[in-house]
């Protein structure tokens, strides 16, 4: 359950902090003032997207954090991930603009995923989001089978480990090709592949070396007349070399008279050789530069050819050389397919023959358990007002295997007597489904490990005994978990064990949201406004203590 959440810079929160209770918590408060950004702030808190508007106006970072009393479950999940934890945690997320994320868990850094995955066993959220996957019918099945018990789990997973077997034995048939007339379609898709690949010849990094060429060629006559005047004014009449010589000649001649004139000499005779050198190599790449015409088309076709087999087969020439190693293994493969063919399909078969038998079990298990399903929801539909109301689980048979066996599963509904069973998105009332999802939660809220569940106005569009019969529902799940709950009704609200009350204020010159736990006389002032009433008449606060005092009655009884 959630010990303490605190929230900075969060939408209209500045900077609070609250210590939820065991049991059932409410918020409430005046429409707008910030009652569903504190359950936002969770959300965020334990994985959601992060939405840039989310952060106060003004600021430049919001952060959330929160201390978790934890299951074995949770501990299991933290073990994994290398983190150590007693009987509770500290979470913590923290976004800096414009995209800086930072998640904690007992002060340690982890993954976004990894934070949604402990999440998952701390929590679970009720609220219009649910109601909306509660009309597709693609997941029912799942709701269905986290109602069975443990018999169907292990029969699920039995059928999911085969189905894995199943289709990674048909994966591996896909690579021979299917049939044999599609093997040979194959082989000579290959065989045309491999070889216009291997006729081209290509050599490692050949398409670079050909630009660099094309590129020299492209700026040839400048490079030639930079390296021909840098020749001739080393090595030509006019030249560096021409003078050197000349010097050294005149030097020989002061020999007799000056020491030091050998030594002169001697160095110049090195500077003659080094310049020499470097104009015999300027020579030698003044010779290799010059390109013929036919040598820049031959090299531009050639670089086309590579450009066409890369477009082909590969972005780069890596890509093509491993595509052609792969369709090389892959004819290899095809050639001598038969016999592994023929293995294969064996084995598929003896895959098929045994998942058809555990699907046929996982089935009779759902249908057993989807009676029990139905008449827990109609039973629970009938104490919330909707005595006619009608659900019944559909079944029928898909022509293909997967995970969850061959099972396909609607839920069909009729909400008035003598009304025909139709789908949830062609019966349902918004009324009708806050209840219906609120039944579905009630009976299966056991199957689950989390230890907090938040109820988002699923009272909606409900009032007066419906309304009250709801409250003791969701009473009746706050003595086995802790609930938040957000709520418009006086009911829902005298049910709870601690109440908090969110407003909003002008502060500073900004709109700012703010909770507050509240005691007497503030919870029967707050319920009263809640009824419509005026809370400060005598009649409103005697009806808002009758409630309360209703409500602690009737959870002494639970």
């Amino acid at each position: 359950m959630i010990k303490t959440l605190k929230v900075q810079n969060f939408a209209l929160v500045n900077n609070i902090e609250i210590n939820f209770q065991e049991g059932f918590n409410v918020l409430f408060g005046e429409t707008g003032a910030g009652k569903s950004i504190i359950l936002k702030s969770i959300y965020y808190l334990l994985g959601a997207k992060f939405n840039k508007s989310d952060v106060r106006s003004g600021e430049k970072f919001v952060k959330v954090s929160a201390v978790f009393d934890i299951s074995k479950t949770t501990q299991d999940v933290l073990a994994r991930f290398g983190i150590n934890a007693c009987d509770e945690i500290l979470i913590s997320r923290a976004t800096e603009l414009p995209s800086k994320n930072e998640c904690r868990i007992n002060g340690e850094m982890v993954t976004l995923e990894m934070l949604s995955e402990v999440a998952s066993t701390l929590l679970d959220f009720y609220g219009q989001h649910e109601n909306m996957a509660l009309l597709k019918a693609s997941n029912h099945i799942s709701m269905l089978d986290d109602f069975a018990s443990s018999e169907l789990a292990k029969a699920k997973k039995e059928v999911s480990t085969l189905y894995a077997e199943y289709h990674a034995v048909i994966s591996e048939l896909s690579k021979f090709g299917g049939s044999a007339e599609n093997r040979e379609r194959l082989l000579d898709l290959l065989n045309y592949q491999i070889k216009e690949i291997e006729s081209a010849n290509i050599q490692p990094n050949e398409d670079e070396e050909i630009e660099t060429k094309l590129y020299a060629y492209r700026n040839s006559e400048k490079v030639n007349n930079i390296l021909e005047s840098s020749f001739k004014k080393l090595d030509d009449n006019m030249g560096v070399l021409p003078y050197l010589k000349d010097t050294t000649k005149l030097l020989g001649g002061l020999v007799q008279f000056d020491a030091d004139a050998d030594g002169f000499i001697q160095r110049l005779d090195s500077c003659f050789f080094e310049i020499q050198d470097i104009a015999d190599q300027l020579k030698l790449k003044l010779d290799a530069n010059r390109f013929s015409e036919r040598e820049l088309e031959d090299l531009d076709q050639r670089l086309d050819k590579i450009k066409s087999i890369k477009k082909k087969y590969g972005k780069t020439l890596p890509e093509v050389f491993e595509f052609l190693d792969s369709a090389c293994n892959q004819r290899d493969e095809l050639l001598g397919a038969e016999e592994k063919i023929q293995e294969l399909t064996k084995k598929l078969e003896g895959i098929e023959v045994n998942l058809k038998q555990k699907s046929s079990i996982l089935t009779e298990l759902r249908k057993k358990y989807a009676e029990q399903f139905e008449k827990k929801i109609n039973s629970e539909l009938s104490e919330l007002g909707m005595k006619n109301a009608n659900l019944k689980v559909d079944f029928n048979q898909s022509s293909t295997f997967s995970a969850n066996g061959v099972d396909v599963v609607e839920f069909l509904f009729s909400a008035n007597l003598g009304q025909g069973l139709k789908p949830l998105s062609k019966t349902i009332s918004g009324g009708e489904m806050s209840r219906l999802m609120l039944v579905v939660k009630l009976i299966t809220a056991d199957k689950d490990a989390v230890g907090t569940l938040i109820f988002d106005e699923v009272d909606s569009g409900i009032s007066g005994e419906i309304g009250s019969a709801m409250a003791k529902k969701i009473a009746k799940i706050s003595s086995r978990y802790q609930v938040i709950c957000i709520t418009h009704l006086p009911q829902v609200c005298a049910m709870a064990d601690a109440f908090f009350y969110v407003s909003k204020n002008a502060v500073n010159g900004k709109t700012e949201s703010k909770i507050e736990q509240i005691t007497s006389p503030r919870i029967e002032e707050s319920i009263a406004k809640l009824s419509g009433g005026k809370f400060d008449t005598q009649t409103s606060i005697a009806h808002a203590k009758e409630l309360l005092t209703w409500a602690r009655d009737f959870k002494k009884s639970i």
